[in-house]
């Protein structure tokens, strides 16, 4: 009985919290589930309860939890297949380690002990327990940290990830050179660059086509198109455009905030920071988005009310705590912040390797609040930000002439290549920038079962993946912003300096979509033409709809006091002033 009352908050739950923070809360109410609802029967009732979230009718509601019900009977039995092989592989291996054991016990342990402190260093940065089990069986010691073992351990990955890092060092000191040389002339970004602008706004319409093409393929709520107007398409086609993507969107974003935020810290710069970053980001995660996404995107006047009455209450305060916010605007109050504490103050040659050093040695480690937000993405995309807050934009700017329609056409057509053939070539695993271990069950080539059973030179040398993501993803980035997109004022230029209020309201959008979609009830097309059509005349141009709208004057100023809060100037120029006053005047003034 109490496992049932369990299902049912669960599931109530999961209604809120899904639609709240979108498919990352997956995982973990599935493990919820999971305990709660061992047998068939419970899994049945919980399946009938989560497809009570898609708001259409009888019939589509039918098809959700026939569908629901495949996906876990398929579950259970791709985990008792691989429980299985799990136990028959380790049973081969503790008999072969038993053979070997007794072979190699005549042994001296002066060798023994070469071989034991030849395990430690090769291990690298594993934990000491983990050292301990390598070296404990004779049969590792012989076979596994032998030469011939060791140049066998390295998968292709690492190789690639070894030589981009390596080209990296050689070119690296004559870039530094040439970027010296173009830094002596850098000329300060007044005001709104265009440039800029004009970049912002179009990566947002790619992050929201990202995400809509994301959610077809794998989501259980934004899911109308994947069985209608993108149907047979299947997980692994539709994310092999998320993977391209994943190449030039969050790179390219990153990169950008960091050349918006460069300056010395002063202390007129970090109360702005307090005010129009830190503050917005709180008022957004712990008020806006529990209050009003829900309700707003539901068109729920009533849910709206619950909603807000709910968020005020100090029990969703403490749960929102514990949930990282939406994890652009959490990395971009770190990036920022520790420019301002640490990496400014530091040469730039000597921050970016700080900044990459970071990077990659949070991969290892799973920092609170893992997922595709948090510490570990902060961590993970530091280097991009910090390329940016360095990166002399306007002197390159100002040295590149404008080029020719000719040139940006073939540039274009050269970048598309390089992000749909070449980059997943090179980087055929996703990289989802965080713990590298970290894995969302649809990726097909996540890097979780490889990293975890990894041999000790892969394990080691995983941060060198890293380090060769990260200059395979600036290429496109660099090449769009500085030869293909307009350098001059736009119609939609304008739209780039509200791209945050897009940003954090694209999933009323997405509602609003679903809602239509089971209403109209759109065709279903199976054709490979026929989803390439919808992907491209239909998804791209609603991310550009759903950009414009969520950008207008209108919108903003329903949300403005909590993201753009003007009426604190005077409150923020007053202590600008008392900070910077001289300490005289401050005694006079009290």
């Amino acid at each position: 009985m109490s496992r049932r009352i369990g299902i049912a908050g669960c599931s109530f739950g999961f209604k809120y919290d899904f639609a709240l923070h979108g498919p990352e809360c997956l995982g973990h109410f599935e493990a919820i589930f999971a305990k709660l609802a061992p047998d068939a029967h419970q899994a049945d009732a919980l399946a009938v309860a989560g497809a009570a979230i898609h708001p259409v009718d009888n019939a589509a509601r039918s098809n959700a939890v026939r569908r629901m019900l495949v996906i876990r009977s398929t579950q259970r039995m791709m985990i008792e297949i691989v429980l299985e092989r799990a136990s028959r592989a380790k049973s081969r291996r503790q008999q072969q380690a038993d053979d070997q054991a007794e072979e190699a016990e005549d042994q001296d342990d002066e060798e023994g002990d070469v071989l034991i402190q030849r395990s430690r260093n090769a291990s690298g940065l594993r934990s000491a327990s983990q050292v301990e089990e390598d070296v404990a069986s004779p049969a590792v010691l012989t076979n596994e940290f032998s030469k011939a073992q060791n140049i066998k351990d390295f998968s292709q990955d690492t190789v690639k990830g070894i030589l981009l890092t390596c080209l990296a060092g050689i070119a690296l000191p004559w870039m530094y050179a040439k970027w010296t040389a173009t830094a002596e002339k850098i000329v300060a970004i007044e005001g709104h660059s265009d440039l800029l602008d004009n970049c912002k706004w179009i990566a947002q319409v790619l992050v929201i086509f990202n995400h809509m093409v994301y959610f077809a393929s794998v989501s259980r709520f934004f899911n109308y198109d994947r069985w209608t107007l993108l149907s047979g398409s299947g997980v692994d086609s539709l994310l092999k455009i998320s993977h391209a993507n994943s190449f030039l969107v969050n790179p390219m974003f990153c990169f950008i905030s960091g050349v918006v935020s460069q300056g010395k810290p002063s202390y007129r710069r970090v109360v702005r920071y307090v005010q129009y970053l830190v503050l917005p980001t709180l008022i957004f995660h712990f008020l806006m988005e529990p209050a009003f996404t829900v309700g707003v995107g539901t068109l729920d006047p009533e849910k709206i009310v619950k909603d807000t009455a709910h968020t005020l209450t100090w029990s969703s305060m403490s749960t929102h705590a514990h949930h990282s916010p939406a994890w652009y605007l959490f990395a971009l109050c770190l990036w920022r912040g520790s420019a301002f504490l640490v990496w400014s103050h530091l040469p730039a040659r000597h921050a970016l390797v700080g900044m990459m050093f970071v990077s990659c040695l949070c991969g290892y480690h799973q920092l609170p609040d893992e997922g595709m937000h948090g510490f570990n993405t902060a961590a993970a995309y530091l280097p991009y930000f910090g390329l940016g807050f360095f990166f002399p934009f306007q002197a390159v700017v100002n040295s590149l002439p404008q080029p020719s329609v000719l040139t940006c056409c073939l540039v274009f057509a050269l970048v598309s290549l390089y992000l749909s053939v070449l980059a997943p070539q090179i980087c055929p695993t996703i990289d989802l920038h965080g713990w590298y271990g970290y894995s969302q069950n649809p990726f097909p080539n996540s890097s979780i079962p490889e990293f975890l059973n990894a041999g000790p030179w892969d394990y080691s040398l995983w941060w060198s993946r890293r380090v060769a993501k990260f200059l395979l993803d600036m290429v496109a980035p660099l090449l769009l912003i500085f030869v293909v997109f307009p350098r001059s004022k736009m119609p939609l230029t304008y739209l780039g300096q509200h791209t945050l209020y897009s940003y954090l309201f694209q999933w009323i959008g997405f509602y609003w979509w679903s809602l239509l979609a089971s209403k109209i009830g759109f065709p279903v097309i199976t054709s490979t033409a026929g989803h390439i059509s919808v992907l491209f005349a239909v998804y791209l141009p609603l991310s550009l709809l759903i950009l414009i709208f969520f950008t207008s004057s209108y919108w903003r100023a329903l949300w403005s006091w909590g993201l753009s809060p003007r009426w604190l100037d005077p409150a923020s120029k007053k202590l600008v002033d008392y900070l910077t006053a001289e300490p005289g005047s401050r005694s006079a003034e009290k």
